[in-house]
């Protein structure tokens, strides 16, 4: 009925894997869970254990694939047409997680979205960045999201049909970190796939500290130029892409450029302390953009 898929990378499955398990004989349904790891650079004796179960599998890369590829082969793997799409760091938030999204599977829909949610605990002083990102960008309420399907609609917990999406799945172009979601989206856009928002979140669980949250994010970006670049992603696709488009039309990309060296420690203190703020946020992005499209 379900092949629940699972890529990771550096994580410790086990706990999900045994909820989602669970979950699933209690509702007595057909199911699959594989997990994928994404040739991983430490070893993880729990998750060589999730073999021991029944209807669950672990499998190893060779080579690291990226996110993308590691989705596409996963879902290549699985043997019923309906996939749900877990990201290795999330959690249900409910018990009946599974049921909920059992039920849409009637419906025959394309593709269907839970949602991502947030502990309300605050965390470690040294998470606040990614903690905070998380709660206002991606924690978004179900009467927002059914409003722009398309524009809230993130990969960490969804159910794909394979057959509805024709193979249109994540770009095999792209390797690295960044961006893959945006472009799985605008192709469902485009083709008029159409998107379901239901309130069935999962809790995003691994907080980055807010110094690896920004080298991520500089590594997104870079991922950004590149995919715009060579046309995998449209011109202008994202705010901070656009943004640049305008400060260029208007010749002061440059010197946003020179003044990123003298600005970039300062911003980084309001981002890597107690209470960062998310517009500091979305002017480190914009210089450090026009600083790599230079």
């Amino acid at each position: 009925m379900v092949s629940i898929l699972i890529p990771t990378y550096n994580y410790n499955v086990y706990p999900l894997v045994m909820e989602l398990k669970k979950q699933a004989d209690l509702a007595n349904i057909e199911y699959e869970i594989i997990i994928l790891d994404d040739a991983s650079s430490i070893s993880i004796q729990e998750n060589l254990a999730i073999n021991d179960f029944k209807k669950c599998l672990y499998l190893i890369n060779d080579s690291n694939l990226g996110r993308a590829n590691n989705i596409n082969k996963l879902i290549g793997l699985s043997k019923f047409d309906y996939c749900l799409i877990l990201d290795c760091d999330v959690f249900p938030k409910k018990d009946d997680f599974l049921s909920n999204y059992i039920i849409e599977l009637f419906s025959k829909k394309d593709v269907v979205y839970g949602g991502i949610a947030y502990k309300s605990e605050l965390p470690l002083q040294k998470e606040m960045l990614r903690w905070t990102y998380g709660h206002k960008r991606e924690a978004i309420a179900f009467e927002k999201r059914i409003k722009n399907p398309y524009q809230y609609l993130l990969t960490s917990n969804i159910l794909i049909c394979k057959s509805k999406l024709e193979n249109n799945f994540f770009n095999k172009d792209i390797i690295n970190y960044g961006y893959e979601d945006l472009e799985f989206v605008k192709k469902l856009e485009a083709k008029k796939i159409s998107v379901s928002n239901i309130k069935n979140e999962v809790y995003h669980l691994n907080l980055e500290t807010s110094s690896e949250f920004l080298q991520k994010t500089e590594k997104a970006l870079q991922n950004l130029y590149f995919l715009e670049k060579t046309g995998i992603l449209p011109r202008k696709s994202t705010k901070v892409s656009k943004l640049h488009s305008i400060l260029k039309q208007i010749y002061l990309d440059r010197l946003v450029t020179k003044i990123y060296p003298f600005t970039k420690s300062i911003l980084k203190q309001n981002l890597l302390s107690k209470n960062p703020n998310l517009f500091i946020f979305d002017v480190y992005k914009i210089l450090f953009y026009c600083k790599i499209s230079k």
